[in-house]
């Protein structure tokens, strides 16, 4: 699941399977929050979401971000 926020509103979207999200910190310590981009947009996902359901693929960066794909 995935967070939008906009103008103090938020919304919850179901990740698809096989979906790939970027993300800016290590997603392995810690049950919080963090910032992702999922197809181009910035979204929120809690850390043991990405532990629990996705796995690290091998794609040369594009920027400081690392990629996940996501598991199911």
């Amino acid at each position: 699941m995935a967070i939008a926020a906009h103008d103090g509103t938020r919304a919850t979207f179901m990740v698809p399977v096989n979906a790939v999200v970027s993300i800016s910190e290590d997603p392995r310590e810690g049950d919080r929050l963090i910032d992702v981009v999922w197809d181009g947009a910035p979204f929120l996902m809690f850390t043991q979401d990405l532990r629990q359901r996705c796995e690290p693929i091998e794609e040369p960066p594009q920027d400081h971000l690392s990629t996940w794909l996501e598991s199911g």
